[in-house]
């Protein structure tokens, strides 16, 4: 019998390793965003069937984990807004309301400094804001006193009187946030001159005139510069 080779033998040998490395080699993992946004979805969903089924407690939402749902309540709020913190409490036991609970209304807050993409998305430029969204497309505001007994019948049957409501505006992107972050930035620096966020605000507002100052003044000193040279060429 004709002997094969010793180096055919070892060439064969090695490219069935490859195969077989080929063959078991992991499928292909999700794109990194589509795997953040089903992971998303998958804890806004987690925390709403958590919410329904403990009727007591109001759903912390994010620009991260929030996904769509319907009916939600949805309550932007900031931790220097002192009318947020009278209302703390009614919303509170909004959220453990019997009637709500049985109609299958989730109670949502969100910290709107913190989550600058959910309240450039809804046009927050206040707080509190109190917006209601069913059937994932359309969106009413509440505008009525912040007890229980108004939210409750606005949330049942109140938010008709707003007819259609408005739609919900869609996800933000990078395209489109620049002019409403500077709608929103501007809004915010008007509020805190006027002092409404305290000592934080005026110190806000200092450093961005201080900022905006330095940029004017580079941007002079670069023009002025620049012409000099013109003239002496």
């Amino acid at each position: 019998m004709k002997q094969v080779p010793s180096q055919l033998v070892h060439v064969a040998e090695k490219q069935a390793n490859e195969e077989g490395m080929r063959s078991r080699a992991p499928l292909p993992l999700l794109a990194h965003r589509q795997r953040i946004k089903i992971c998303s979805r998958f804890f806004t969903t987690f925390l709403l069937c958590t919410s329904f089924f403990a009727g007591a407690s109001i759903l912390q939402l994010t620009d991260r984990n929030y996904g769509p749902s319907s009916p939600l309540l949805l309550l932007f709020t900031s931790a220097n807004c002192r009318y947020c913190q009278q209302m703390q409490d009614e919303y509170q036991i909004l959220s453990s309301d019997e009637h709500v609970c049985k109609a299958g209304i989730h109670v949502a807050s969100v910290e709107g400094p913190a989550n600058r993409r959910l309240r450039v998305r809804f046009g927050v430029t206040q707080y509190p804001t109190l917006l209601y969204l069913r059937d994932g497309e359309r969106m009413y505001t509440y505008r009525g006193e912040r007890i229980v007994q108004h939210m409750r019948s606005f949330v049942l049957k109140g938010y008709e009187n707003q007819g259609d409501g408005l739609p919900i505006p869609p996800k933000v992107t990078w395209r489109n946030i620049l002019g409403t972050y500077w709608k929103s930035a501007s809004k915010e620096l008007s509020q805190a001159a006027n002092g409404d966020f305290g000592m934080i605000g005026y110190a806000t507002v200092g450093l961005t005139g201080l900022v905006i100052g330095l940029v004017c003044m580079l941007a002079y000193i670069t023009l002025a510069v620049a012409l000099r040279k013109v003239k002496e060429t």
